[in-house]
This record gives C-alpha cells, structure tokens and sequence, in this order.
C-alpha cells in the first residue's frame, strides 16, 4: 500500500514538472542591430575606405526553431544612393559616378540560402546580376559577423569602376581597386521555456 502511494505521488510530480521534457526554444533576428559595412580600396598601398548606407533593411522570419532557420532565407535590403562614409564630399561623388550608374535606381539585396557554424551562402542581387558568395562566419555573445569579398566585375560594375576612378583619380594616386570587402554582423536572440 506504502509503496503504491509513493508510485502515485511520483506520478503526480512528474505530470507538473518539466522532468523528462525537452527544452524549447526559438531565435529571432534584431534588426536593429544590423551592421553592414564596406571597404573599398585606393592607391597601391591599398588604403581602406569605409561606408555604409543610410538604408538598409533586414527582412527575417519571427520564433525559428534553430539559428539555421532563422537565418536562411533571410534578405538585407540596400539602396546604393544612401552611401554613408562619413564624408560628405566623398558620398555625393559615390552616388552619383558610381552607385547612380547602377541598374534598379542603385539598390541592392543578399539572400542566405544556407547556413553552418562556419560560413553563410548568400545569393547576392546587384546591377541586374545574382551571384552566390561564401560569407565566413564568426559569433560572439550572440552576435553573428559574416565576411566576404566582392570583385566589382562580377557585377558588371566596370562603368561605375570606370567613372569613380576617374573622378577620384587624385585623392586615389591612379589607383583604384577593383574589390570591396564587406562585413555584416547582427545580433541574434534566443528565448528558451
């Protein structure tokens, strides 16, 4: 009878406890701490110039049941125009000789299409040409820092290439180069019952 009492008591503690469940959790984006940064390069000691856009748009799925699902099919935004480098004069000559000259009034957009711990496959849209680039992929304190390349021809870019590197060919010492690196990083959220 003792023992059949105790069986019940069990049973009761287990049906109001988390015990033998497994956690749940889901992961969203924030898109407010979406971070993309350029760095395009001048003169042949490679001399880095940093920018961003004024506009720029996260566009992710809400309670994914992994990071992987909360990443893949999530697209970022662009509009060229709103080029921010911290240098006025610099931005208005970037908009119009470089990201004006670019086809879909200069906006842009990158796709995940896959994702592991490591690195991010991102179909990139830009000037009328989709192109698929490897982003390799960091995360600290739940925030993700994916790093890529782009080489401006992939693009058709040469006519913008073209014209900023004319229009700059001082302040560049005749030097213009060809690719750009960027960097996004945006935090992630992880709430678990």
């Amino acid at each position: 009878m003792r023992k059949m009492y105790c069986i019940k008591i069990l049973l009761v503690f287990l049906m109001f406890t988390n015990v033998g469940q497994s956690e749940t959790c889901k992961y969203s984006l924030d898109g407010k701490s979406l971070d993309l940064v350029w760095t395009a390069y001048k003169t042949k000691k490679k001399v880095g110039v940093n920018g961003t856009f004024n506009e720029v748009k996260l566009h992710s799925s809400e309670g994914a049941n992994t990071l992987g699902e909360a990443l893949v099919g999530t697209r970022i935004d662009f509009v060229g125009t709103t080029v921010n480098s911290k240098n006025k004069d610099r931005d208005r000559k970037l908009a119009r000789f470089f990201f004006g000259l670019i086809s879909n009034s200069s906006k842009g957009s990158g796709k995940v299409l896959s994702y592991n711990d490591k690195s991010l496959r991102v179909n990139l849209s830009l000037n009328g040409v989709k192109k698929d680039l490897d982003f390799a992929l960091t995360e600290k304190d739940k925030v993700l820092t994916g790093k890529t390349q782009i080489k401006l021809f992939d693009f058709n870019l040469k006519i913008p290439w073209q014209s900023i590197s004319r229009v700059c060919n001082k302040q560049h010492e005749g030097l213009t180069w060809k690719i750009v690196d960027v960097s996004v990083s945006l935090k992630y959220e992880k709430k678990c019952n």
